[in-house]
């Protein structure tokens, strides 16, 4: 179970890291369709857009693969770390399964009087939510057993 859990971070953090890569090499590829002077002159923007917009992505996903490490470890200490990170992941999981319901709901709405045609975009949120609020809650429950055991056994 526990090696389960660790694999399944480093697989988080893998999709977050690819999505740091995919974010931050697209802004590289409109350089040449920037408006204002020549490509150089727009590389600082990019390098800001790309480290605003695709900077959260590769923290996440560093984070990610040393949470992973500490529970591959079964490292005690770091069970603190682990239940904060995994409330805050569980609350953005809920989050995002709520706006998910929400968006399919107008979808439906709009799809009744003619419209609908990007309806199922609310499915990500809805599949994403579930995704990390199942990894939160997993983490969570394994940390609270793993506490439990070993105040026991102390």
């Amino acid at each position: 179970m526990r090696r389960l859990l660790a694999l399944s971070h480093f697989v988080c953090a893998a999709v977050f890291i690819s999505l740091f890569l995919w974010f931050g090499a697209s802004f590289f590829e409109i350089l040449l369709n920037m408006s204002s002077g020549n490509v150089w002159t727009n590389v600082p923007i990019a390098i800001i857009l790309a480290t605003t917009q695709a900077g959260p992505f590769a923290v996440i996903g560093i984070w990610m693969a040393v949470v992973g490490r500490w529970i591959w470890l079964a490292e005690a200490s770091s069970n603190k770390a682990i239940l904060t990170t995994h409330k805050i992941i569980l609350a953005a999981g809920i989050l995002a399964i709520a706006y998910g319901a929400f968006a399919l709901a107008a979808a439906s709405k709009s799809a009744a009087e003619g419209g609908g045609l990007m309806g199922a975009i609310g499915l990500f949120p809805l599949v994403i939510g579930g995704c990390l609020s199942a990894l939160a809650l997993s983490s969570i429950l394994y940390v609270r057993s793993a506490s439990s055991t070993q105040q026991l056994e102390g």
